[in-house]
């Protein structure tokens, strides 16, 4: 039995969060993992936030499950008429199936069904959102540091932090990178 389900209640989402962070995490980890969702406070801050969301009507987070089982979920946003896509996670033993695509798929069909005239994949350039979308949009990102000592240290933190990885990723052999990657994850 193939089901396609949408969080509407608070008892829904605690479990569909967690069984997407489960997911996502599966999913990612064969790519050196995600940069989203790795700690307790992004953890918290996303289980706060979703259930705001829900509370507001935001939320869309979607279940395609198979005899019971999640497979694929997509974590998203539907506010005024756009539609937007957060995140996404399968289950990498299904993968010959397709379930992240037939998950999206599911998703855009929900989201035009609601009425959104706009379905937004944001930030990245994976080969997969061009499946879906023909066209990009040039996007730009914002720092601002309060101006004392703490907010240089913070910037000058920051770059250093960069630079460092910038460095690492052009002089480092790959298994070196995986391991430090690893590390950093507590693997």
């Amino acid at each position: 039995v193939v089901e396609f389900d949408a969080v509407e209640k608070e008892d829904q989402r605690r479990d569909a969060l967690q069984a997407f962070m489960a997911l996502h995490g599966v999913a990612w980890q064969e790519r050196g993992g995600s940069q989203a969702m790795q700690t307790t406070t992004e953890l918290a801050f996303h289980d706060a936030f979703s259930r705001t969301a829900l509370e507001r009507g935001w939320l869309r987070l979607f279940l395609l499950k198979v005899n019971g089982r999640p497979l694929g979920e997509l974590y998203g946003f539907r506010r005024g008429p756009r539609f937007y896509f957060y995140q996404s996670g399968y289950d990498p033993a299904w993968r010959k199936h397709s379930v992240g695509l037939v998950t999206m798929g599911l998703a855009i069909k929900q989201a035009l069904a609601e009425g959104a005239e706009e379905y937004d994949l944001l930030h990245g350039t994976e080969a997969y959102k061009f499946r879906w979308a023909k066209q990009t949009r040039e996007l730009s990102r914002l720092h601002l540091f309060p101006p004392s000592w703490r907010g240089w240290l913070y910037r000058a933190s920051l770059e250093a932090e960069s630079q460092g990885k910038h460095a690492a990723r052009r002089w480092l052999p790959q298994t070196v990178l995986d391991r430090l990657i690893e590390s950093r994850k507590g693997v």
